[in-house]
């Protein structure tokens, strides 16, 4: 797990893909939720409390704080997901985020063209001409 601009190679945001992650399952939605899955991210957001505090000890501090680049946290801050998750189930990872998501899925037992004992190639084959049961 490396911080950001820690290393070239592994500080990069790596792309999840959650239908190869669960293959056992059919993925039919997906939520992002707090992190402690309680309730849903875009709700979080709106309800979250904004503090007002009455003195503020760190009013000084504020102005050479602005002075310094802040590009790096940048990458920090929760935004819109860059893709439509319930089209694509590819979600997108930062260095040191962790994100929970709430997936709705089916058991793929009733089709012929999942489990263990076919090729790897074969369901491939079936899935990407839309045989994805």
């Amino acid at each position: 797990f490396y911080e950001i601009n820690e290393d070239s190679e592994f500080s990069t945001p790596t792309d999840v893909s959650l239908r190869n992650l669960f293959t056992t399952f059919r993925i039919i939605s997906v939520k992002e939720m707090t992190l402690s899955a309680n309730q849903e991210l875009s709700v979080s957001e709106r309800k979250r409390m904004v503090w007002t505090p009455d003195f503020d000890p760190y009013a000084n501090y504020k102005s050479a704080y602005d002075r310094i680049d802040n590009s790096v946290n940048e990458n920090l801050t929760s935004s819109e997901s860059e893709y439509n998750i319930n089209q694509t189930f590819i979600i997108t990872l930062k260095p040191m985020q962790i994100r929970t998501f709430l997936l709705r899925v089916e058991s793929r037992r009733n089709c012929p063209y999942t489990g263990f004992n076919v090729p790897r190639k074969q369901r491939n084959r079936f899935s990407s001409n839309g045989l994805d049961c």
